[in-house]
């Protein structure tokens, strides 16, 4: 199932997606700017994010346990990323961290054994990836991402 959230919605609740097995893909258009937490919890299925380039924190464990999710791109502008977002996400392997985030959270990637950080040289991204063990990538953009359907 792929879902595109309308440009009415302004916040993703507490649970809001929590074990949503059938989910593949989510686009949280700019109008979203609050993400609740364990919004997408154990999604298993979950492959495709679009964020919201409104949004600006996470606070914990939005996308903890899934399972499917590869790679993730936090949008240009994004500031804070809360405690273990990731957690268990197994197959996560690439994520782009851009240079505006002052703060990441306690094992954001517990559980996520194959992560590496794309982010700028000398950033939060890069002192984290070095301070916890993670390999990082100096990238001077985020990857692409796919483009946003319409509602």
């Amino acid at each position: 199932v792929a879902i595109v959230i309308p440009n009415s919605v302004t916040t993703i609740g507490s649970c809001a997606f929590d074990k949503c097995a059938g989910l593949k893909s989510i686009v949280l258009p700019d109008s979203v700017t609050e993400l609740g937490i364990y919004a997408f919890y154990d999604c298993s299925s979950l492959e495709n994010v679009v964020l919201s380039r409104s949004l600006r924190t996470f606070t914990q464990q939005n996308f903890s346990c899934c399972s499917s999710l590869k790679t993730f791109t936090f949008p240009e502008g994004f500031r804070e990323i809360g405690d273990v977002v990731f957690l268990g996400s197994t197959n996560l392997s690439t994520v782009y961290i851009p240079p505006s985030v002052s703060r990441i959270g306690n094992s954001i990637f517990e559980g996520c054994e194959h992560v590496t950080i794309l982010g700028a040289a000398g950033s939060l991204a890069q002192s984290y990836a070095q301070e916890h063990g993670i390999p990082f990538i100096e990238a001077t953009e985020p990857p692409p991402v796919l483009p946003t359907p319409s509602p």
